[in-house]
């Protein structure tokens, strides 16, 4: 794992290049991207994602439960089965 206070300096960083462009936030999607940011692992299976807000906020969001020790002001887990689709797409007109 790595190191939350250099995720944390990493952090500070990009929000100098936020600041300098003038973004107010910035989504990244990339696993390892993510693990650089807020030093959680996502395995190849699932999806996360990290904004990093330019007042200083990171949220993570992440389809298990979020590490204990990330470098994230809020972290959120989503549940998979919400999307599942329950029934089948009928073919035809219904009767």
């Amino acid at each position: 794992m790595l190191e939350l206070p250099l995720c944390r300096r990493r952090q500070q960083r990009l929000m100098q290049r936020m600041a300098e462009q003038n973004l107010g936030a910035i989504a990244v999607g990339q696993r390892r991207h993510v693990y650089y940011l807020t030093g959680h692992w996502t395995v190849w299976t699932q999806r996360s994602a990290a904004i990093v807000f330019s007042d200083g906020q990171v949220w993570l969001t992440c389809a298990q439960e979020p590490d204990k020790n990330t470098a994230a002001d809020q972290a959120l887990s989503m549940s998979c089965s919400a999307t599942r689709k329950t029934g089948r797409a009928r073919s035809g007109p219904a009767m």
